[in-house]
């Protein structure tokens, strides 16, 4: 019996919607699906984003109009399905939230929401207290006019009054939270233009943009993505152009043109910087330094010396070859050329010169001397 007792105990009840009137401004807010297990904490947490009224601000009262205790819950309330609770306010705060939800900007600066000059004239003590009441005054009534879409009244109290536009209810609230549970967009970007944050997170973990696609308004929940993402790629930096990318991952070479015509010459010309590669045709390799590819056809030419020589040693013998010592190499009876050995061949590449040369400028360096050799050669015979 008792496990079953605190079986029943952990169960909450179904969920119930009630109302809940504010008698100073004479509106009424529907708040869906609660439960009697419900703390009364709870219930105001979830009525700052239904009313628009900050939680310190509210006095919930019902039947007997006296002051519901937050540690206690709508059970011992005795609130049941459908039940009205009244919200009042402070008497300090009466005529300001009211003038705020009829959205009277005169009315609102009235309330003692801006710096005056009379003020320098009293003692220290009391003008931080003077302005400090102020900062408070005009930050309640950015919630509440944020909550309720008054955008003369949300620019009026940013520029002349004393609001912060990133101010927090004891939940960690601010007005782009009321805004966004709401769906207000335009004033969304207007305080957005004023530097409010979207960072700032309630105690429940929830940025504006989570209220906003919680409570199912995806235009809000936009405009504050789009914001978040070009905010976040204004502070990225662009990645420079390097030189060390290929052609295909600096130009797009799927443009069909770039094979044929005046776009072809264009294309490489803005592909291919001068002397990168080692001659004029497509697949020309690419240049390298001097001593760099000295040193990589002397290293060739060792592996392939002793290549040559591993190989004629696993050579079967041929009849009638002549080798060093005067013997003829043939094939069958016929005469065959003899395998060039390595250190022939070394002899002769130093003796002739290399006939492949390592870059394009050695090549073409080559190529005059032995034109200039053969026109003297010419003069000497004339």
């Amino acid at each position: 019996m008792t496990t079953l007792k605190k079986k029943k105990k952990g169960l909450k009840t179904a969920p119930f919607d009630i109302y809940i009137y504010i008698a100073s401004t004479g509106e009424k807010f529907l708040l869906k699906n609660v439960h009697a297990e419900m703390k009364i904490r709870e219930l105001k947490c979830y009525a700052e984003l239904v009313v628009g009224i900050p939680y310190n601000l509210q006095r919930l009262q019902y039947l007997d109009e006296g002051d519901m205790l937050d540690d206690s819950d709508l059970r011992h309330n005795d609130v049941v399905a459908g039940a009205s609770i009244n919200l009042k306010l402070w008497r300090m705060w009466d005529s300001l939230v009211a003038a705020v939800c009829r959205g009277s900007v005169d009315k609102v600066l009235r309330e003692g929401v801006v710096l005056e000059k009379a003020w320098e004239s009293l003692d220290p003590v009391s003008y931080r207290n003077k302005v400090s009441v102020a900062r408070e005054k005009a930050s309640v009534a950015l919630f509440i006019a944020a909550h309720r879409g008054r955008n003369n009244l949300i620019k009026s109290l940013i520029d002349n009054g004393e609001a912060d536009v990133n101010m927090k209810t004891p939940f960690g609230r601010t007005p782009l939270h009321a805004a966004s549970s709401q769906g207000h967009s335009n004033a969304i970007d207007l305080m957005l233009e004023k530097g409010a944050s979207m960072d700032e997170t309630d105690v429940q973990g929830k940025s504006a943009l989570m209220v906003a696609s919680q409570w199912g308004f995806k235009d809000s929940e936009r405009h504050l993505f789009l914001f978040q993402w070009q905010t976040r790629a204004a502070k990225t930096k662009h990645r420079r152009t390097s030189k060390t990318l290929m052609m295909h991952q600096q130009f797009d070479s799927a443009y069909p043109t770039w094979l044929k015509g005046c776009y072809s010459q264009v294309y490489f010309c803005n592909t291919l910087p001068p002397g990168e590669f080692a001659g004029t045709g497509i697949s020309a390799p690419r240049r390298r330094a001097v001593q760099d590819a000295n040193q990589l056809r002397d290293s060739f030419l060792e592996q392939s010396s002793s290549d040559l020589h591993n190989h004629e040693q696993q050579l079967p013998p041929i009849d009638g070859a002549m080798g060093y010592d005067g013997t003829r190499y043939s094939i069958g009876g016929k005469p065959v050329l003899p395998h060039i050995r390595s250190k022939e061949r070394l002899a002769s590449g130093k003796s002739h010169g290399s006939s492949k040369s390592a870059t394009f400028d050695e090549w073409l360096g080559e190529k005059k001397y032995k034109q200039q050799q053969q026109q003297q050669k010419k003069k000497k015979q004339d």
